[in-house]
């Protein structure tokens, strides 16, 4: 009998004190990685979604990468160009002209018209933004370059604007106030005001697409103020300062917030938990919400949190900027770097 039970004590033991922290079972998992420049990437997973069939492509030394076809196309000079991270094809235009054309996964010209407008494209094909010189009208259009919905917008300079995941539209930010909620064909959710003589400066909106946080100046005070999916101000949060630029943040489907300021990081539904920075970084650093908690930039590194601050792992950067944007399935986002794109899995 215990010449069982010694190897079950043994092995008792041992898990006792060398069992690994279970915060790691819970971040996100780093299943793939694609090198941008050699156009070749690490063994697709069996159980995750396909990042080949998922993601569009991206932008390197002069040349458009599409995943469908699996081919580099030149892009001419002076062209400047952008795309729907998950939708198809490319909309291209230059810095000073009067024209803009779609192309196709293939590149050929899908539609070219004229427009004195910058386009915006986010996650998916629809809508997609074209800002006026001026930045107070936003022209909404689909992937065939018809108008859209509301058609367009008007405000007092556009300062945000912010993709939502799954097909379920926009979220749009002018300095003075305007707040837009706009659903994937350009039809109005909800609209806003805010006080007069604020200035709105950035905008996030979560995973689920009903939470929405707002940064705002209000009376020479910084303040963050959270909005339901009916339009509807739940709380304000005084800052400690003002930040009189744009501000990553991220706002989870439950409520927490996470501001990456210069100095610190603040998590928390009233932003009780403070992570200091080694050094005052650069304005932006990519920050971003899951289903299960975030992702965010500190000190030259990827950190993983759950909601409510605690981290779980973290991830050395060697080169930026980067971006952080989701996939089509809610397990699944990905990190892009100037030379890697990364895709992670989310435990269930």
């Amino acid at each position: 009998m215990m010449l069982y039970a010694i190897p079950f004590i043994v092995s008792l033991v041992l898990s006792i004190f060398f069992w690994p922290d279970p915060n790691f079972f819970l971040s996100p998992t780093e299943v793939w990685v694609w090198n941008k420049n050699g156009g070749y990437g690490t063994r697709l997973s069996k159980t995750n979604e396909n990042p080949l069939a998922t993601l569009n492509g991206y932008k390197t030394s002069g040349r458009f990468f599409n995943f469908e076809n699996q081919t580099f196309r030149p892009l001419k000079e002076g062209t400047i160009i952008d795309y729907p991270l998950l939708g198809k094809g490319t909309i291209e235009y230059s810095k000073i002209g009067d024209s803009v054309s779609y192309y196709s996964s293939e590149g050929e010209v899908f539609w070219t018209k004229l427009l004195n407008s910058y386009p915006r494209a986010g996650l998916f094909s629809s809508p997609l933004l074209f800002l006026s010189g001026d930045n107070n009208t936003v022209f909404l259009m689909d992937h065939n370059g018809n108008p859209i919905g509301l058609q367009k917008v008007d405000g007092r300079f556009l300062t945000d604007f912010v993709f939502c995941r799954n097909h379920k539209g926009v979220g749009l930010l002018f300095l003075g106030g305007e707040i837009y909620r706009l659903d994937e064909s350009g039809n109005l959710i909800f609209s806003l005001q805010l006080e007069n003589e604020s200035f709105a400066k950035s905008i996030a909106i979560s995973p689920n697409g009903d939470l929405m946080v707002i940064h705002k100046e209000f009376h020479s005070e910084d303040f963050l103020q959270v909005i339901d999916e009916n339009g509807k101000s739940i709380k304000e949060i005084k800052l400690s300062k003002i930040f009189p630029f744009h501000l990553s943040m991220a706002i989870a489907d439950t409520g927490e917030i996470l501001l990456n300021t210069p100095g610190e990081v603040l998590i928390g539904k009233e932003l009780e938990k403070s992570i200091p920075k080694k050094a005052d970084s650069v304005i932006y650093q990519a920050t971003f919400a899951h289903s299960q908690g975030f992702v965010f930039e500190l000190d030259q590194s990827l950190m993983f949190s759950d909601t409510k601050g605690i981290v779980q792992r973290t991830k050395p950067l060697q080169d930026g900027p980067v971006r952080l944007y989701p996939g089509k399935s809610d397990n699944t986002f990905y990190l892009e770097t100037q030379r890697d794109i990364y895709q992670f899995h989310l435990p269930l």
